[in-house]
């Protein structure tokens, strides 16, 4: 059995026995584009994505950011494909910013990449969705602070308000209206408050 298939089956315990018979299996790409190691990433199996990152032969722009390994961003880093978009519809910023990689961010704001580019797949987030939708705070903020729109919305028309109103998090809502984002109504009409609202968060609520 393919390696891919025991993550998408998730037996991690049995991915790791296949890999350490066939270490060769690390470098193992889905029909999707999609490497083994994203995939692990992807389905929360860190302890195997990271073992398979380390056995891979080399590491793509994208994992390289998704995993915050330094090294192979800064050497893999173009202005060719600093932007570009992974089989899943990702840039390496969007995949920074999920996995909350702060070291990774850094790198990739220094090569001076575009902040609200929407991802290319049915999801169509910027790097601020992705840092909110997976709760990393201090990301959100570096990105705000580094001039990214604070009332874009994805495709789903959720706005960085909505997501931190999803979120519960009171000071991030504060901080994002403090650097001019409106609440402003998002899918079927709801507006951030009333997000907080079905999700109990009353204090949030009231400052949006």
């Amino acid at each position: 059995m393919a390696l891919i298939e025991l993550i998408q089956q998730g037996q991690p315990e049995a991915a790791f026995a296949l890999l350490e018979q066939n270490p060769e299996l690390a470098d193992e790409v889905g029909a999707d584009g999609v490497s083994a190691a994203m995939l692990a990433l992807y389905y929360g199996m860190r302890d195997l994505a990271d073992q398979i990152s380390s056995q891979k032969s080399s590491l793509s722009i994208f994992e390289a950011a998704a995993f915050g390994r330094i090294v192979a961003l800064e050497k893999g880093l173009t202005d060719a494909n600093k932007e570009s978009f992974s089989s899943d519809g990702f840039q390496p910023l969007h995949l920074a910013a999920f996995f909350g990689r702060q070291e990774a961010l850094k790198v990739l704001l220094a090569s001076r990449v575009k902040l609200d580019t929407l991802s290319d797949n049915g999801l169509g987030v910027a790097p601020l969705h992705s840092a909110l939708a997976n709760g990393h705070e201090s990301i959100a903020r570096e990105l705000v602070y580094e001039g990214a729109d604070v009332n874009l919305a994805s495709k789903s028309d959720w706005t960085p308000l909505h997501y931190a109103a999803h979120l519960g998090n009171k000071p991030l809502a504060l901080f994002l209206k403090e650097h001019g984002a409106i609440p402003r109504p998002g899918p079927e009409g709801k507006t951030p408050k009333d997000v907080a609202l079905e999700k109990g968060f009353s204090e949030v609520a009231e400052v949006l």
